[in-house]
């Protein structure tokens, strides 16, 4: 349960073999390559050798890669929603790389994933000329009263026409206007919330009239087809749209037979895809010269034998390997790969660190500490057995029955995990579902936030002190690891001093120490503020800025109050989360009266319950992460650390192992 202990290899061969390199480099996965070109630039030496450079195949690989990644999300489009329970099997189908070179490596998917392209176009280019007929026929529909055509009007020897609308709220007004005249018809075809759509006839008498009153009312004209009626068009547009869904159908049928034929080759080719433009993404970081390359790269040291066996096995032509085991002093020390390994207990909580920050490589791992302090914290916000009960049954129901992906059982791992502690610590409120297990069940809820919350603060803070003075402990071993007597005094033991002498002057006498040791207790605080003074900022070179960043770390004791303070988060989030269920079992039973209140009562249990589960589940996951984050880390963490990237692409399609 720590930083995997790294090598460091530097390799220069022959550029001819270095495809061949690459492709065996990715087969062992767990390489992390480091930037030797940006190095190299940066000591000038950028006139004898040069950043090498992805060639032309990239961006035929990147080309490829996209038309690939287009087939196959359009072909998943068109596949039915799967159910809940079916979308838990995300699991991905699992290969070899050598399995997935072998058969991918030659797959000619690029006319496949091109014929798809093509056929997916077509069928959104029919479907948008669905839509536009769909629309224009529905516009038709106001004039389908109309039994003449346009070039029937024109016809007219004496009489001028206006097809349209005017705002269906004037018509009482444009009616009354209208009848002032004595040769002008208007017929009303139809109207709708907005619009009155309608006809109208004039003469050439009343032509100056008609047409200043129509203006005046906003009147838009509709331009039919000259030789059609609005009902004869529809019509048409009722074929052509037939027309373009039979196109549709079939489209929709190939692209089927397609995708049952062609759909597992095409990710399993972009995902070989994928792995091949990380191979030429690398040689960026690579330096060279016309003939050689040279590469720096980092592993687990454990895999040192693996590596020279692979070398040996691909490299046909001399080539130089430098290689070295990496120690905590190493003066590049900020540019080493950090790669955890802990147990399956522990692994879930990676997460935890990682969001955070990476552990520096010569820091500790603190995923082995924080695993339980973040599972208290979260039990004690929690607070329930019978909601940890239900999220470890369900959690466990679904690790056990589906296949998941890695990320997704890892994140059920944590809450399962978590659970545990959940349950014995909701026994020890004496809550089950927010009922008051002490009435039914004696010996069981020792404190309750609800009922004792004083003394619920008093542990909650005491529990604080305790996880920020374990975080200094942790700060102390890694000075006692890294043979630092001076940083152990002026960073740890100062401040247990101070905090334990300020405590016992406080509070001593109400825990019933005598008043007689309170020099000793003033002894232990001036003893840590003196090491925090003259030896907290011990990298200054002046005894005037020594002293003065010494005095404002010295002040930095009051923070410990804000800190130990925060952990009343502990009392409040349990208090919440139980009056919430504490209130949801009061209104069911409250409904409980009769068989239909009774039905209800059940629902309301179910669905708020359920509620109170989701929000006091969140609320623990994230004020836990505060408390981790802020109060605990603050005290011996700071990350900054470079995380381990392996040479394989993220697996989208295929878990290429």
């Amino acid at each position: 349960m720590a930083i995997v202990k790294m090598a460091r290899a530097q390799l220069t061969a022959f550029d001819t073999e270095k495809a061949a390199l690459l492709q065996a480099l990715q087969a062992m996965g767990d390489i992390h390559f480091a930037d030797l070109a940006e190095d190299f630039q940066a000591e000038n030496y950028d006139h004898l050798l040069y950043r090498d450079q992805a060639g032309a195949k990239l961006a035929g690989l990147e080309e490829e890669l996209a038309a690939l990644n287009h087939a196959i999300e359009g072909l998943e489009a068109m596949k039915p929603t799967p159910g809940l329970l079916a979308s838990l099997n995300s699991a991905l189908p699992t290969m070899t790389y050598d399995q997935a070179k072998s058969q991918a490596a030659n797959l000619q998917m690029r006319a496949k994933a091109l014929e798809i392209r093509y056929k997916l176009r077509s069928l959104s280019h029919n479907k948008e000329l669905i839509s536009q007929a769909r629309a224009e026929r529905t516009n038709l529909q106001a004039y389908k009263k109309l039994d003449v055509t346009l070039a029937d009007l024109d016809r007219l020897k004496t009489t001028s026409y206006a097809l349209g609308t005017i705002p269906r709220k004037s018509e009482d007004f444009f009616r009354k206007r209208l009848a002032e005249t004595e040769e002008t018809y208007f017929e009303v075809l139809s109207s709708d919330e907005k619009n009155l759509y309608f006809l109208l006839l004039y003469t050439a008498a009343e032509k100056s009239y008609v047409e200043d009153t129509l203006r005046e009312f906003a009147f838009a004209g509709k331009k039919l087809p000259y030789n059609q009626t609005a009902d004869e068009l529809s019509e048409e547009i009722s074929r052509r749209i037939k027309k373009l869904e039979a196109e549709n159908q079939q489209i929709s049928q190939d692209l089927e037979a397609l995708s049952e034929h062609n759909l597992d080759k095409l990710k399993l080719r972009a995902e070989w895809l994928r792995n091949e433009v990380l191979q030429e993404e690398a040689r960026n970081r690579f330096i060279a010269s016309p003939h050689l390359f040279m590469l720096e790269l980092y592993l687990a040291e454990d895999r040192t034998e693996e590596l020279k066996k692979t070398l040996a096995a691909t490299l046909h032509k001399d080539y130089l390997l430098e290689l070295e085991t990496v120690e905590r002093q190493d003066a590049r020390v900020a540019e080493v790969p950090v790669m955890l390994c802990n147990n399956a207990l522990v692994t879930p909580f990676e997460n935890v660190v990682e969001t955070f920050a990476t552990p520096r490589y010569d820091e500790i791992d603190p995923t082995p500490v924080v695993m339980p302090w973040y599972a208290a914290c979260f039990s004690m916000m929690l607070g329930d057995f019978g909601y940890a009960l239900l999220i470890f049954v369900l959690s466990l129901i679904i690790l056990k029955a589906f296949k998941l992906k890695p990320a997704s059982r890892q994140t059920l791992r944590f809450f399962n995990i978590l659970s545990v502690p959940s349950m014995f610590v909701g026994l020890l409120y004496g809550s089950f579902f927010a009922l008051d297990i002490p009435r039914y069940i004696p010996l069981i809820g020792l404190i309750s936030p609800t009922r004792d919350t004083n003394q619920m603060l008093i542990f909650s803070f005491a529990f604080g002190l305790a996880m920020l003075f374990f975080g200094l402990g942790v700060n102390g071993y890694m000075k006692i690891r890294d043979k630092d007597p001076i940083g152990l005094l002026a960073d740890v033991i100062s401040w247990y001093l101070m905090i334990v002498g300020i405590a016992l002057l406080l509070f001593g006498s109400k825990i019933g120490l005598s008043d007689r040791y309170k020099p000793v207790y003033m002894g232990m605080v001036i003893a840590g503020v003196v090491l925090v003074l003259l030896f907290s900022a011990r990298e200054e070179k002046s005894w005037g800025g020594r002293l003065g960043w010494g005095a404002y770390n010295v002040y930095g004791v009051s923070s410990w109050i804000g800190d130990v303070v925060s952990f009343a988060r502990l009392t409040a989030l349990a208090m919440s989360g139980g009056f919430i269920g504490y209130a949801v079992n009061l209104i069911a039973s409250m409904l409980m009266g009769s068989i239909p209140g009774f039905a209800l009562s059940l629902v309301v249990l179910v669905v708020f319950h359920l509620f109170n589960i989701f929000l006091s589940g969140l609320s623990a996951y994230v004020h836990t992460l505060r408390l981790i984050y802020v109060e605990f880390f603050g005290k011996f963490y700071e990350g900054g650390g470079i995380p381990f990237k392996r040479f394989r692409a993220d697996s989208e399609y295929v878990d290429i192992q």
